[in-house]
C-alpha cells in the first residue's frame, strides 16, 4: 500500500489543539497511513497557554473564565 503524502496543520495549541494531537498520537498506527506530517501553528511562543491560561487574553476581573462583557 502506498503511503499518503498529505499534511495536516493544527491551528492553535490551546486545549483543543493539544487534545487533537494527543488523540492522533494515541491512534498513530492508523494515522501514519493517512498523513505524512502534522504541524502545529500558534501565535504564542508557548504551547498550551491559550484562553483561559494566557495572562494577555484573560482579564484579572473575569469570573469563571468568562469575559466580563459576556456576563
Amino acid at each position: 500500500m502506498k503511503k499518503c503524502q498529505k499534511s495536516l496543520a493544527i491551528i492553535g495549541s490551546g486545549a483543543t489543539g493539544l487534545y487533537l494531537l494527543k488523540h492522533m498520537l494515541n491512534n498513530q498506527d492508523s494515522i501514519k497511513r493517512l498523513l505524512k506530517r502534522i504541524s502545529i501553528f500558534d501565535k504564542s511562543k508557548v504551547l498550551g497557554c491559550g484562553m483561559p491560561y494566557d495572562v494577555f487574553a484573560t482579564d484579572i476581573y473575569s469570573m469563571s473564565n468568562i469575559a466580563s462583557e459576556e456576563i
